[in-house]
């Protein structure tokens, strides 16, 4: 993918209805990445990136591990 084709694709991901949260699957660090649907469940982007909401604490508990 060239970098204009990736531009867009981040910005259609960053504007969906959909919620993205994404991290690296191990390790116990904050988020990398978190879309701004991230409101439909009460949460800002902020209250994830920094932690103030933990992100294992929104994942249903059967899907942590």
């Amino acid at each position: 993918m060239s970098f204009e084709e990736l531009f867009d694709l981040d910005r259609l991901i960053a504007s969906s209805p959909v919620v993205v949260l994404w991290r690296e699957p191990l390790g116990k660090r904050s988020v990398d990445f978190v879309s701004a649907g991230i409101c439909q469940f009460g949460y800002t982007v902020s209250e994830i990136v920094m932690e103030d909401v933990p992100f294992d604490s929104i994942v249903f508990e059967a899907d942590r591990e």
